[in-house]
C-alpha cells in the first residue's frame, strides 16, 4: 500500500464517518513498508478516536501554535492528526469535506 493510497482511504473514511460540526483535520499518513495491507489499518478505530478527539477540544480556545496532534500508530502505518476550527459562522452544521488535504503533497513529487 502506498502513503497516496492509506491517504485516499483514510480521508474518505474521516469525510464520512466525522460528526464534530466546528473542526476539520489536517492528514498526514507515513507508510514504513509499502507491502503492508490496507486491512492493517482500522477504519473505525480512526473515525472513533478523531471524532473522541475533537470532542475534547474548545474552538474558541485554540492555542496560538495549535492544537496537538492526535497519533495512531497501525503497524507500519503512522495517521497524523491536526485539528482545525471553522469559522465561527461556519460551526455547528456538517461540511462535505473534513479532511485536508484532498491529495497530499508527496502525490506530485516525482
Amino acid at each position: 500500500m502506498t502513503e497516496l493510497e492509506a491517504h485516499e482511504m483514510i480521508r474518505d473514511a474521516l469525510d464520512g464517518g466525522l460528526t464534530d460540526p466546528n473542526f476539520f483535520v489536517w492528514l498526514n499518513v507515513i507508510v514504513e513498508d509499502s507491502s503492508a495491507e490496507a486491512d492493517v489499518i482500522d477504519l473505525d478505530d480512526i473515525v472513533r478516536s478523531t471524532d473522541e478527539w475533537l470532542g475534547t477540544l474548545n474552538p474558541d480556545a485554540r492555542p496560538e501554535d495549535g492544537f496537538d496532534e492526535l497519533v495512531r500508530e497501525y503497524g507500519p502505518v503512522s495517521v497524523r492528526l491536526r485539528a482545525g476550527v471553522w469559522k465561527p459562522e461556519a460551526r455547528g452544521r456538517q461540511h462535505g469535506h473534513k479532511v485536508g488535504p484532498h491529495v497530499p503533497v508527496v502525490a506530485y513529487w516525482n
